[in-house]
């Protein structure tokens, strides 16, 4: 055929018969889709909760006296100890992204996820700051490449109607990390050692990923262009149709500089990257302070580590099901509105009835904070590449979100230390002032996207949703493409 499409072997592909291919070619998706999730998602699952078990422990592990062992008691240091991850992840994520590209995804995260498991691992070693220090440090710049390539990968292999499910899935991992960490944190709490059991849960959760890096270099499949995913080379034609229908594949060793150019001055991506910084600074919040604010409310250590599980399992099937419904609208900016909405109503609980007068309604105030922030990460991540267009800019975009959202982290998780609780005015009050800056953009980005949508189509006429779309010269200013609203 000569429009674009791609041939399907034993079918007559005369105008009659148009119904029955377009069936034909969508049972092949549906099966391919199947597969892919099937091989891709479990690894890629595991790989974020494991990220996320060995960047968040620190919050348990205070609680089981890492503070007092290591670092004699300072308050101040353990703020910066939890605040150099953010360090070593802001300042290597660009780079490191970028030049990952160039790389078979396998191999190169293999070399992430090895480098911050061993970092993790070799915490368990701290004897003072500049231990601790050093972990934290090497754990956020390993993850820095893994985290941004992980979210660009998944547009290697699911549409915008399907990716930012699988994103929520993947991101999911991270409330389901705080259920497992404060699980198995007061699982540790209970067994009798001769080490501190802070030492026991950084050996715990860092020695798996070391293993399980060796998994994704031997099994995690690359792009559909070279993976062995397929039955035939049919399926691998039909597969590589499909995903150029939002963009034009690049391919593994190409990294575009004239996108790249576009993504760092495209005002879009930078008011997507504000709307991370919002989300980002609660999730900071969240991950690592959440078993001191359950603290707060008056439980024990204990009972505080194994109270963090009912949040983040709730955060867990909200967000799966909101990014769901998402993908099925092909929406993205109201969902990140109402999202963020619930968050702030939750942190304007915890501000207005102190925990010591009010437990009730402050621990309301928890799971709406949790439950409405983490539905926005997948969507705000996926809104930006969604609308990135090419290859280069999207992953471009992608650090700039994460290197944003990261450096408001580093403020947020300062803005909470052990003097000013239990109530944390200042802490609370700057994570709403984030949330508010979310929601706003979130405003301005949507109406702007109905706008351009509704020029285009006047000008251009409204674009096939199953041909192809040219984005090679132009990214996402090609006349056909469409912005994700």
């Amino acid at each position: 055929m000569d429009d674009g499409r791609v041939e399907l072997e034993g079918i007559d592909v005369g105008e009659t018969n148009e119904l029955a291919i377009e069936q034909y070619r969508a049972e092949i998706e549906r099966k391919l889709v199947r597969r892919q999730d099937m091989v891709i998602m479990p690894q890629m699952v595991t790989l974020y909760l494991l990220a996320y078990l060995d960047r968040s422990n620190l919050g348990n592990a205070k609680l089981q006296g890492l503070v007092e062992d290591v670092l004699n008691g300072n308050d101040d240091d353990y703020g910066w100890a939890a605040s150099i991850f953010y360090f070593g992840y802001v300042m290597f994520a660009i780079p490191f992204t970028l030049y990952g590209k160039r790389f078979h995804p396998s191999r190169f995260m293999f070399v992430c996820v090895l480098g911050w498991g061993v970092s993790a691992s070799a915490a368990a070693g701290a004897f003072n700051f500049a231990g601790l220090a050093s972990s934290r440090f090497c754990i956020g710049l390993f993850e820095a490449g893994f985290a941004p390539s992980a979210v660009f990968y998944f547009t290697l292999w699911y549409t915008r109607s399907e990716v930012a499910f699988r994103t929520s899935i993947f991101v999911g991992m991270a409330a389901l990390s705080g259920a497992f960490g404060g699980l198995i944190a007061y699982g540790i709490s209970l067994i009798k050692t001769h080490f501190a059991r802070w030492r026991v849960l950084f050996l715990v959760e860092g020695l798996p990923t070391i293993i399980f890096a060796f998994v994704i270099l031997l099994f995690l499949p690359d792009r559909p262009e070279t993976a062995n995913l397929f039955s035939n080379e049919e399926e691998r034609a039909v597969s590589i149709e499909r995903m150029n229908r939002g963009q034009a594949s690049e391919g593994h060793n190409v990294l575009v500089k004239r996108h790249v150019v576009s993504g760092f001055t495209d005002w879009k991506v930078h008011a997507c990257a504000l709307v991370k910084m919002g989300h980002d600074a609660g999730l900071a919040t969240i991950s690592i302070f959440l078993p001191n604010i359950l603290k707060s409310l008056g439980y024990t250590n204990t009972q505080a580590q194994y109270m963090t599980i009912g949040p983040y399992l709730v955060a867990w099937v909200v967000m799966l099901g909101v990014c769901f419904i998402s993908d099925k609208r092909r929406t993205r900016g109201p969902f990140l509105i109402g999202a963020t909405m619930v968050s702030i109503i939750g942190t304007a609980l915890i501000v207005s009835f102190p925990a010591e007068e009010n437990p009730q309604i402050a621990l309301v105030g928890v799971f709406f904070m949790v439950a409405g922030i983490f539905p926005c990460i997948p969507l705000g991540i996926q809104w930006a590449t969604d609308n990135a267009g090419a290859e280069s800019k999207k992953i471009t975009a992608i650090c700039i979100l994460v290197v944003a959202g990261h450096c408001w982290s580093i403020l947020a998780s300062k803005s909470f230390p052990d003097r000013e609780g239990p109530d944390y005015v200042r802490g609370y009050s700057i994570v709403l002032a984030f949330l508010g800056l979310s929601c706003i953009m979130s405003i301005v980005l949507s109406v702007r996207h109905r706008i351009e949508n509704a020029r285009r189509d006047k000008k251009y006429g409204k674009p096939n949703p199953i041909m192809p779309v040219d984005t090679a010269e132009k990214a996402d200013k090609a006349p056909m493409f469409r912005y994700i609203i």
